[in-house]
């Protein structure tokens, strides 16, 4: 769960639990073994706390070969927690209906690949863009928090995404006919590789802009309003000290 969630340091007792047995922790070393990850933990600093490196974090995105779907966030964290689950080799996604393409790679025999890190980047709060050259059917898990404002696109088509891993992004890759290298890139040129843009536009900030934008053409309305009868008094009092100069001329 740490390596899966990009949990880096880990900051602890001079007596650090065993993952089987928090009764009986080894003893402080320059490296912590793990049954499913040796040496994974190396000991930073002892003094005055002891402060220790993970070393087997997962990248900011990375392609999966192989899929479990369910239908509750329960049935995920269930199967991350249990002691078969490799997140290295098989990612797991939540969703509320049957989908094909999902339940296909779902469905097919069990691939020994490990994940491919795929290229990643961030431009802007709102906006991730990744890039990966394989081009079969597989499964993209970016390692951000799942909202559902976040929308993705795969070399300019929509597609959904998945809440993968227990609170992770997941999109569904699936091969295409057309080569790679003919595909053409955010850049308008041809590609290598396969682009992928996530951007966060939640309903609530459309909700938000429109409501200000009437908000404001109302506002204009009756602004114009006041503003024109605010005219019409200031002509009226031009016109009152012009007929009042002409009358004192005259008399």
């Amino acid at each position: 769960m740490l390596a899966l969630n990009r949990v880096k340091y880990l900051l602890g007792p001079a007596a650090w639990p065993s993952p089987t047995s928090i009764y009986n922790p080894p003893e402080i070393s320059e490296e912590i073994d793990t049954p499913t990850a040796p040496n994974q933990y190396k000991l930073i600093q002892s003094e005055p706390f002891l402060l220790r490196e993970n070393q087997d974090l997962l990248p900011q995105a990375y392609v999966l070969f192989n899929l479990q779907t369910y239908g509750t966030i329960e049935a995920i964290y269930q199967q991350l927690t249990s002691e078969i689950h490799d997140p290295k080799l098989t990612a797991l996604a939540e969703t509320k209906q049957q989908v094909d393409a999902l339940e296909n790679l779902a469905n097919r025999d069990l691939i020994e690949v490990t994940y491919r890190p795929a290229g990643y980047s961030r431009p802007q709060a709102e906006q991730i863009i990744i890039e990966t050259a394989i081009n079969e059917d597989a499964f993209l898990v970016i390692s951000h928090n799942y909202l559902s404002g976040w929308r993705a696109k795969i070399d300019g088509v929509s597609t959904p995404v998945y809440p993968t891993n227990g609170n992770l992004m997941g999109l569904l890759l699936q091969k295409r006919q057309t080569p790679v290298a003919n595909i053409t890139g955010q850049r308008g040129k041809a590609s290598q590789t396969r682009e992928i843009i996530l951007t966060y536009a939640p309903a609530s900030l459309a909700l938000g802009m429109t409501t200000f934008v009437i908000a404001l053409i109302a506002l204009l309305i009756l602004g114009s309003k006041d503003i024109y009868h605010g005219l019409g008094r200031i002509r009226l009092f031009f016109l009152a000290l012009a007929h009042d100069y002409q009358r004192k001329r005259y008399d």
